[in-house]
Protein backbone atom coordinates (compact mmCIF):
# COMPACT_ATOMS: atom_id res chain seq x y z
CA UNK A 1 0.00 0.00 0.00
CA UNK A 2 1.46 3.68 -0.90
CA UNK A 3 1.96 5.99 1.53
CA UNK A 4 0.27 8.48 -1.15
CA UNK A 5 -3.26 7.53 0.18
CA UNK A 6 -2.34 8.57 3.84
CA UNK A 7 -0.89 11.70 2.15
CA UNK A 8 -2.80 14.88 4.44
CA UNK A 9 -4.25 17.50 1.97
CA UNK A 10 -4.19 20.79 4.22
CA UNK A 11 -5.63 22.72 1.20
CA UNK A 12 -9.11 20.66 1.60
CA UNK A 13 -10.23 21.60 5.07
CA UNK A 14 -11.30 24.69 6.24
CA UNK A 15 -9.18 27.25 8.72
CA UNK A 16 -11.10 25.97 11.75
CA UNK A 17 -10.98 22.46 11.42
CA UNK A 18 -6.84 22.49 10.32
CA UNK A 19 -6.39 24.61 13.62
CA UNK A 20 -8.89 21.83 15.01
CA UNK A 21 -6.68 19.17 13.88
CA UNK A 22 -3.53 20.95 15.36
CA UNK A 23 -5.42 20.32 18.24
CA UNK A 24 -6.10 17.11 18.29
CA UNK A 25 -1.97 16.04 17.17
CA UNK A 26 -1.16 17.90 20.00
CA UNK A 27 -2.99 15.77 22.80
CA UNK A 28 -1.85 12.73 20.70
CA UNK A 29 1.75 13.92 21.08
CA UNK A 30 1.40 14.28 24.60
CA UNK A 31 -0.37 10.66 25.12
CA UNK A 32 2.72 9.66 23.08
CA UNK A 33 5.51 11.43 24.64
CA UNK A 34 4.12 11.42 28.29
CA UNK A 35 1.38 8.61 28.64
CA UNK A 36 -1.15 11.82 29.13
CA UNK A 37 -5.10 10.31 28.82
CA UNK A 38 -6.59 11.50 25.97
CA UNK A 39 -10.23 12.67 25.77
CA UNK A 40 -12.90 10.29 24.53
CA UNK A 41 -13.20 11.23 21.21
CA UNK A 42 -9.16 10.34 20.60
CA UNK A 43 -9.37 7.33 22.98
CA UNK A 44 -11.99 6.13 20.52
CA UNK A 45 -9.65 6.90 17.67
CA UNK A 46 -6.85 5.59 19.04
CA UNK A 47 -8.40 2.80 20.31
CA UNK A 48 -9.92 1.94 16.64
CA UNK A 49 -13.08 2.03 17.92
CA UNK A 50 -14.92 3.52 14.84
CA UNK A 51 -18.75 3.70 16.42
CA UNK A 52 -17.75 4.77 19.62
CA UNK A 53 -15.38 7.41 17.40
CA UNK A 54 -17.97 9.23 15.77
CA UNK A 55 -20.57 9.34 18.73
CA UNK A 56 -17.64 11.16 20.74
CA UNK A 57 -17.02 13.57 17.99
CA UNK A 58 -18.05 16.94 17.85
CA UNK A 59 -18.93 18.76 14.80
CA UNK A 60 -15.86 19.36 13.73
CA UNK A 61 -13.65 16.31 14.94
CA UNK A 62 -15.79 14.25 12.67
CA UNK A 63 -14.94 15.69 9.50
CA UNK A 64 -11.26 15.52 10.42
CA UNK A 65 -10.77 12.05 11.32
CA UNK A 66 -9.58 10.88 8.19
CA UNK A 67 -6.98 13.36 8.79
CA UNK A 68 -6.05 12.11 12.70
CA UNK A 69 -5.50 8.39 11.47
CA UNK A 70 -3.45 9.54 8.36
CA UNK A 71 -1.38 11.44 11.10
CA UNK A 72 -1.26 8.07 13.26
CA UNK A 73 -0.40 6.25 10.49
CA UNK A 74 2.43 7.66 8.82
CA UNK A 75 3.69 9.11 12.37
CA UNK A 76 3.17 7.60 15.59
CA UNK A 77 4.29 4.03 16.96
CA UNK A 78 1.99 1.59 16.33
CA UNK A 79 2.40 -0.16 19.97
CA UNK A 80 0.61 3.21 21.20
CA UNK A 81 -2.89 2.47 18.54
CA UNK A 82 -4.87 0.29 17.22
CA UNK A 83 -6.84 -1.58 19.52
CA UNK A 84 -8.34 -0.69 23.17
CA UNK A 85 -5.55 -2.49 24.51
CA UNK A 86 -2.60 -0.90 22.75
CA UNK A 87 -4.35 2.45 24.11
CA UNK A 88 -4.34 1.00 27.69
CA UNK A 89 -0.65 -0.72 27.79
CA UNK A 90 0.71 2.29 26.75
CA UNK A 91 -0.86 4.74 29.18
CA UNK A 92 0.21 1.96 31.64
CA UNK A 93 3.88 1.19 30.79
CA UNK A 94 6.71 2.70 32.16
CA UNK A 95 7.64 6.15 31.06
CA UNK A 96 11.47 5.21 30.69
CA UNK A 97 9.97 2.27 28.56
CA UNK A 98 7.89 4.20 26.52
CA UNK A 99 10.68 7.08 25.86
CA UNK A 100 12.72 4.05 24.74
CA UNK A 101 9.72 3.08 22.16
CA UNK A 102 9.35 6.22 21.58
CA UNK A 103 13.17 7.33 20.58
CA UNK A 104 13.40 3.79 17.86
CA UNK A 105 10.22 5.17 16.14
CA UNK A 106 9.58 7.65 13.05
CA UNK A 107 7.90 10.06 15.51
CA UNK A 108 10.51 10.53 17.88
CA UNK A 109 13.48 10.72 15.07
CA UNK A 110 11.51 13.40 13.57
CA UNK A 111 10.95 15.15 17.12
CA UNK A 112 15.06 14.40 17.97
CA UNK A 113 13.65 12.32 21.24
CA UNK A 114 16.69 10.49 22.94
CA UNK A 115 16.09 7.36 24.78
CA UNK A 116 16.59 7.68 28.48
CA UNK A 117 20.12 6.45 30.19
CA UNK A 118 20.20 2.51 30.45
CA UNK A 119 18.79 1.93 34.20
CA UNK A 120 21.95 2.10 37.08
CA UNK A 121 23.47 4.22 34.45
CA UNK A 122 22.08 7.38 35.77
CA UNK A 123 25.02 8.86 37.80
CA UNK A 124 27.94 6.34 37.13
CA UNK A 125 30.40 8.10 40.38
CA UNK A 126 29.98 6.72 43.79
CA UNK A 127 29.96 9.33 46.69
CA UNK A 128 33.47 9.72 48.29
CA UNK A 129 33.78 9.36 51.86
Amino acid sequence: MSDGIWAINMESITRERAEHLADMIGSIELYILQGCPTGGFLEAVLSNDLKECMARADDVSRHIVFEIVCHLYQNCPGGCWGSPRHYRDWLAMDPDDRLRLVAASKFGRDRGVLPPPPKGKEDDHTPED
